[in-house]
């Protein structure tokens, strides 16, 4: 099955023959006055991408922390990341979003080592306007790449622009290049995009009992993205990147291994999402599973906030449990073998100003590559972050990342594709590393 960007929507309106009788057990209307007592699935459908259409303009902090569910470089070694190094991986990022008129702006902090060097690495990626901005800083080492956003390569495992793991794990994904308005960028909800793109809806239907009841449960067979990230990437392509590589002879062939399983995966999951109408429809929790109904991945989200004068809700929780994981995708395990969770500190609906997504770096010593103007050469010039709030962001103090003394740091960063952030080294794909 392929899943595209769609370019209609005629699935929407074909699901229409699904309707579903939302019964709530008291009787009563949501906050937001509507009776809920009888509703098509476009109706649901189009309550979701409301909440997506709401969510501009905002700015959200927040942490991102994996928990290993024992020893850290025993976990490790469980998702097929033995000899690693623990410090790329057990770590706090602290990540930053601005959304704002089809403008993104996303930044990640985190404390890193490199040549013996500890210092704070920061990675901010923009689009406004037509320009990609992509700048990092670590120690004295700041890069940034000013490019038209018609030169970002678009062939990624998801059709987003670029990934906000909060936003995403909450259901809002993908980021797209607006139909509408040139150069702008839409947020869209993961369900209605799905299922236009191709998905297939299982089922729809008021939960009546337990855990969930009261919430409305709708079942859809959607991409795997363990499987879409691999297709992307070409195996013999790979096998003579790694032979050039510094990783030793065993290494690439477990690195080959592991690629293959994620190729031989099935192409779908299945994916089950619980709704709260009493706020709007906010997803309370999703559950991922293969065919054979094993639990892959579970998330919950909890102490939703509503949006001053708007008709969404954000959850300032999420925890994602991992039962299974990319680096080792054949492998199902009874209990989670890492926890990942997301905390907001700081939700900010108002106004953004445009000129707060351009990032440029005017100190003495860093290395710009500008591609928006022909004449621009690359070269050093100077460099300093651009501030996009009022006051500069405190960074991470040091006491935060410390190891605690029963063992390494119980956190782990980044996204859950162990395996393609070391093949992403070896075929230039950087975006990955950070997603």
């Amino acid at each position: 099955m392929q899943f595209q960007k769609p370019i209609a929507s005629t699935l929407v309106s074909g699901l229409l023959i699904f309707t579903c009788l939302l019964n709530h057990a008291d009787g009563q209307a949501t906050s937001s006055g509507t009776d809920y007592d009888d509703l098509s699935l476009q109706q649901v459908l189009e309550m979701l991408q409301e909440n997506a259409s709401s969510l501009t303009p905002i700015s959200l902090d927040y942490t991102h922390q994996l928990i290993p569910s024992g020893d850290p470089a025993e976990t490790l070694a469980e998702l097929g990341a033995l000899g690693d190094d623990p410090f790329k991986y057990f770590t706090l990022s602290k990540q930053r979003l601005k959304w704002s008129d089809g403008r993104v702006y996303f930044s990640q902090t985190m404390p890193q080592v490199e040549e013996g060097v500890c210092s704070f690495y920061l990675w901010e990626v923009s689009y406004t306007d037509g320009v990609q901005y992509d700048g990092s800083r670590f120690a004295q080492k700041p890069v940034l790449m000013k490019r038209p956003a018609t030169q970002v390569d678009r062939r990624v495992w998801s059709a987003s622009v670029v990934t906000v793991p909060y936003l995403k794990t909450c259901g809002y994904d993908p980021l797209i290049w607006s139909d509408q308005q040139a150069d702008h960028l839409e947020l869209r909800s993961w369900i209605p995009y799905t299922l236009d793109s191709g998905g297939t809806l299982e089922g729809i239907q008021t939960e009546d009992a337990g855990e969930h009841s009261g919430l409305v449960r709708i079942e859809i067979i959607g991409p795997n993205p363990v499987r879409m990230q691999a297709d992307l990437i070409d195996l013999e392509a790979a096998k003579r990147a790694l032979a050039t590589s510094r990783e030793t002879p065993e290494r690439q062939k477990e690195l080959i291994k592991q690629l293959e399983e994620r190729k031989s995966v099935p192409p779908t999951r299945n994916y089950t999402f619980w709704l709260d109408p009493e706020i709007h429809f906010a997803i309370r929790a999703i559950e991922e599973r293969n065919g054979e109904d094993q639990l892959l991945v579970e998330r919950t989200f909890e102490e939703f906030e509503q949006l001053p004068e708007r008709n969404v809700w954000l959850p300032r929780l999420c925890t994602v449990r991992h039962f299974s994981f990319d680096s080792v995708p054949l492998r199902i395990f009874q209990s989670p073998i890492v926890t990942e969770e997301f905390r907001v500190s700081s939700i900010d609906p108002s106004p953004v100003d445009a000129s707060l997504f351009v990032v440029e770096y005017t100190d003495p010593g860093a290395e710009i590559h500008d591609l928006t103007s022909p004449n621009t050469a690359i070269g050093p010039s100077g460099i300093q972050r651009t501030v996009t709030d009022s006051e500069e962001e405190q960074p991470l103090k040091l006491e935060d990342v410390r190891r605690p003394t029963n063992s390494f740091w119980p956190w782990f960063v980044g996204s859950n594709v162990i395996l393609l952030i070391a093949l992403a080294g070896f075929l230039g794909w950087r975006y990955m590393k950070h997603a």
